[in-house]
């Protein structure tokens, strides 16, 4: 499969208005004779994070005889026109809803499992340790994490904000010199970073706050 991405190195997008986080925009393109995919390309300049937004792509079967070269060609001048207009204002409401929250233990372990997933390979297993202790969560919380169910890790607060997180992510999958990891999981972990980038409602922001509450006595009681 052919990869190609294109960078936008005239046009930088200020998420904060400060001039301290720039990002570079772009578009990523995959395809060979029977599969055509294109998404957004972001990437934050302060360290070189690399982040393709698939949510906002587009993949097609081209080995169909309805989808021909014309119809490609027209799929990528669109895809660029999209970009060009909308995504700026999207990437930066995304980060500043980012910067805004932190992110749940249920969102935590999301990441931390995909680690865990690749069969206890050395390699991983490093970089959990690294990157992704959970001791921390046991200390504060003084309870089996481990036990605990994804509805209560969805209300428990990790104490790691979730730009911070998320550039992290798309730190461990844009570094291969510091980071050895297969290039397939390398993608596979953008995409997955993707995904948390442009969630609609982190967890956190949906559970109840504490509230002073005195219920009347009911009356089958009374």
């Amino acid at each position: 499969m052919t990869e190609l991405i294109l960078l936008n190195e005239n046009d930088r997008v200020d998420v904060f208005g400060t001039d301290l986080d720039l990002w570079k925009m772009g578009d990523r393109f995959h395809f060979n004779g029977v599969r055509f995919n294109y998404a957004p390309f972001f990437e934050r300049l302060v360290c070189s994070n690399g982040n393709t937004a698939t949510e906002f792509g587009f993949g097609a079967d081209i080995s169909k005889n309805s989808f021909n070269n014309n119809k490609i060609q027209g799929v990528i001048s669109k895809a660029l026109e999209f970009g060009s207009e909308t995504m700026p204002a999207t990437l930066a409401q995304a980060v500043q809803h980012l910067q805004k929250n932190n992110v749940s233990l249920a969102e935590f372990y999301q990441y931390r499992n995909f680690f865990e997933s690749r069969n206890g390979e050395e390699v991983y297993t490093g970089l959990i340790e690294k990157y992704f202790n959970d001791q921390p969560f046991y200390r504060g919380y003084g309870v089996n994490i481990n036990e605990k169910s994804r509805k209560w890790k969805a209300t428990a607060n990790s104490g790691i904000n979730a730009y911070d997180f998320f550039n992290l992510l798309t730190w461990v999958a844009s570094h291969p010199d510091q980071v050895r990891m297969d290039k397939n999981d390398r993608i596979q972990l953008q995409i997955q970073a993707s995904n948390l980038l442009f969630k609609k409602e982190l967890d956190l922001e949906d559970i109840a706050t504490s509230a002073n509450i005195v219920y009347p006595r009911l009356a089958a009681m009374n």
